[in-house]
């Protein structure tokens, strides 16, 4: 048997997970009701199941359009909508038009200063991401970036290495 737990208000035992006995959540209901009494109650069709639900409308506020089933997983599908058509936008502008850049404004020159400064950084996406709207490739973010960046970086300094080692090798003979 589930452990008999007491009121919030009155103390008085309840079983299972209530926080009131009957009384006080009878009581709780309608001074709801109460604070509820300027909106109007209005029976509603959900858009989703077609089922009638009753709601209350506030002024200057739009009606429920989902009954309390169908609620959570209308939002579920809005916030999945929304997501494919943000996507969906990015592709659309890497898709746009091949050699025209995603930003309007014209190329700035190369920052002075150190390379790692995030000014420098900022130019380096921006010029990589105008490369990659004219191969239709999904544009560079700074997170993504770094790191591709330090790959890079990796490849050309063995790359440089191997040069030299040749060099040396070719100039002994």
């Amino acid at each position: 048997m589930e452990e008999a737990g007491k009121c919030r208000d009155c103390g008085a035992p309840v079983i299972g997970r209530a926080w009131y006995c009957p009384t006080c959540r009878k009581i709780r209901n309608r001074k709801i009701r109460e604070k509820c009494a300027d909106g109007k109650r209005a029976k509603v069709t959900c858009v989703r199941c077609g089922k009638q639900f009753e709601t209350i409308r506030w002024p200057g506020a739009q009606a429920a359009r989902y009954c309390p089933e169908c609620h959570h997983l209308a939002a579920g599908e809005n916030r999945k909508a929304k997501r494919i058509s943000r996507e969906a936008a990015q592709k659309q502008l890497v898709r746009k038009l091949p050699g025209v850049a995603p930003m309007c404004r014209p190329l700035l020159p190369e920052p002075k200063g150190s390379k790692d400064s995030l000014n420098h950084v900022v130019w380096e996406i921006e010029v990589m991401n105008r490369r990659r709207v004219e191969r239709h490739q999904p544009l560079l973010t700074y997170g993504k970036y770094i790191p591709f960046r330090d790959k890079l970086a990796k490849e050309l300094k063995s790359a440089l290495e191997w040069a030299r080692k040749t060099q040396r090798f070719y100039k002994d003979r």
